[in-house]
């Protein structure tokens, strides 16, 4: 059996025919990934959709009420295969729920 090397990465236009992939396998197995919005980037302007989730972490284009979140996507062996969203600052409610 081969070592295959993981890592989380920042999103990436480089990872776009992987992602898409991945996209639609969860959406195959019934598990929408992303909202209808998000989704029309993905398969339409996948540059667009990269920015869109920098900028989320940076405050920017968030919808009113949500906070700054980054995103980070699993690769192995070049492939993207997860997907993972890290609120940027303490969320009172979600730090009281750890206590």
């Amino acid at each position: 059996m081969s070592e295959q090397e993981l890592q989380l990465v920042e999103p990436t236009a480089e990872l776009a025919t992987t992602y898409r992939e991945m996209m639609n396998d969860f959406e195959s197995a019934g598990e929408p990934h992303y909202a209808q919005e998000l989704r029309d980037d993905i398969r339409n302007n996948f540059a667009g959709f990269v920015e869109k989730l920098l900028g989320y972490a940076k405050g920017i284009g968030l919808k009113e009420g949500h906070v700054p979140w980054s995103t980070y996507w699993l690769v192995c062996s070049g492939c993207a295969i997860g997907t993972s969203f890290f609120p940027c600052r303490n969320v009172r409610p979600l730090a009281n729920a750890a206590s």
